[in-house]
């Protein structure tokens, strides 16, 4: 689904409020992204949950993508290829990225999340390899 255009208004006015409030408060994060024409930096709030991989065990992020695969954000890392993801303090690299169908993306994670998830129409969700940043102060 195509964000309507009155909505990706809004989102863009209030995406920068609403990632200092929910930053620290899980499962919301912060996708950090460099637009595909300007090389300009830019942030944009997502939930976020982590899950394992059945079959090799690697810890996979997901993301749901309420507006779809379409949005600014998610071309701008579709093209990278990869992303930083940060919640509260903690900053993760993110790679290895697909789209799958809900359905399916769901199933990487544990009972309560999937649940929740479960719970709303998603179509599609972002996933990708996770991977904790190693902190400069350690």
């Amino acid at each position: 689904m195509d964000l309507p255009e009155p909505v990706a208004a809004l989102a863009k006015t209030i995406n920068p409020t609403f990632e200092k409030v929910a930053n620290g408060f899980p499962p919301f994060a912060v996708v950090h992204h460099v637009g595909r024409i300007s090389g300009k930096e830019y942030t944009t709030p997502v939930v976020a949950f982590a899950g394992r991989d059945p079959d090799s065990a690697e810890i996979l992020a997901v993301v749901p993508l309420p507006w779809g695969p379409r949005t600014d954000w998610m071309r701008n890392i579709t093209g990278a290829g990869t992303f930083r993801l940060t919640r509260g303090t903690e900053d993760f690299h993110v790679d290895l990225l697909r789209v799958l169908p809900a359905e399916e993306a769901v199933t990487i994670l544990a009972p309560v999340p999937r649940q929740l998830l479960q719970t709303f129409a998603l179509e599609e969700c972002l996933v990708g390899r996770l991977r904790r940043v190693p902190s400069a102060h350690a």
